[in-house]
């Protein structure tokens, strides 16, 4: 379990970077690099109970900053638990699907096609530094295997997030539908972090 600092020291370093705001400009005050759900899950508490923004990163490719904020805490994925876990025959939803893989929230397209291989297609993110289940989905998935299989986003089978409430949950066709259409990028009023995530994978 992450052991989270005390409240003083949290607004110790918030109070030091409003005071330095001009030099440093957005950048968050704070940094937790979870590795299980429990540490996301507290941290998102914790910051609710002490009103301080939360943003997350997975690798960190987003030119507009959403993974930015002044004061804020991140909360880096890179370090989260790697998956990677291919199932055949899988049925979702009333769905049967040849394979999915399931990807944690904070792998990038290396590992995932790492764990692939050569015996499945798979619509991927093209660069292999781009994270999988983070800001690459939720900008639709553009790839360039789309016009053949789909964008990114039409891979998911199921999403496992964790809300802005520190609540999880499994979004899918057939549960939990209004976070899918969240994650999506359709609704932004949702705070959440993918911490995995199932992907349509074909045979070759």
């Amino acid at each position: 379990m992450m052991v989270m600092a005390d409240v003083c020291s949290i607004m110790t370093v918030l109070k030091r970077t409003v005071r330095k705001r001009a030099r440093f400009g957005i950048f968050p005050s704070t940094r937790l690099k979870p590795k299980v759900d429990e540490d996301i899950i507290e941290a998102i508490q914790f910051a609710n109970e002490h009103n301080i923004q939360v943003v997350v990163k997975t690798s960190g490719h987003n030119y507009a900053g959403a993974s930015m904020g002044d004061g804020a805490l991140l909360i880096w994925m890179r370090n989260f638990k790697k998956y990677g876990d291919i199932s055949t025959d899988f049925t979702k939803c009333d769905t049967n699907y040849d394979a999915v893989i399931k990807v944690g929230g904070g792998q990038n397209w290396k590992e995932v096609y790492t764990k692939v291989g050569s015996d499945y297609h798979i619509v991927g993110g093209g660069g292999l530094t781009v994270s999988a289940a983070g800001g690459w989905l939720n900008g639709g998935g553009l790839s360039s295997t789309a016009r053949f299989y789909g964008m990114g986003i039409d891979q998911v089978v199921e999403f496992n997030v964790i809300t802005a409430a520190g609540e999880k949950l499994t979004a899918s066709a057939c549960e939990n539908e209004d976070f899918v259409l969240g994650i999506a990028g359709r609704w932004r009023r949702y705070l959440r972090c993918n911490d995995k995530c199932r992907l349509q994978a074909s045979s070759c």
